[in-house]
């Protein structure tokens, strides 16, 4: 008895959980993740790419450190590449 009280809150979970994962990737037509970051690279010159997320907004959060050791982010595009505002 217990246990079928136990099953249908883990069930309900899990399939709330493989939604929200289904509407947080980036649209079809997008650039390759590597194009981004080599566009990254060679706009920007970090020392190196310390995170990289896909945010639901629709758009690429890039989290990189500059030559003089600062953390700068930056918001990318995914269709176009280009650095949003």
């Amino acid at each position: 008895m217990y246990t079928k009280f136990m099953i249908i809150p883990f069930v309900a979970a899990t399939t709330f959980s493989f939604s929200a994962l289904a509407s947080s990737v980036p649209p079809a037509n997008s650039m390759a993740l590597s194009d981004v970051l080599q566009s990254v690279e060679r706009q920007f010159s970090p020392t190196y790419i310390d995170e990289v997320n896909w945010d639901d907004d629709g758009y690429w959060e890039v989290e990189y450190v500059d030559q003089y050791g600062s953390k700068r982010e930056i918001k990318i595009d995914p269709i176009t590449g280009d650095v949003r505002k």
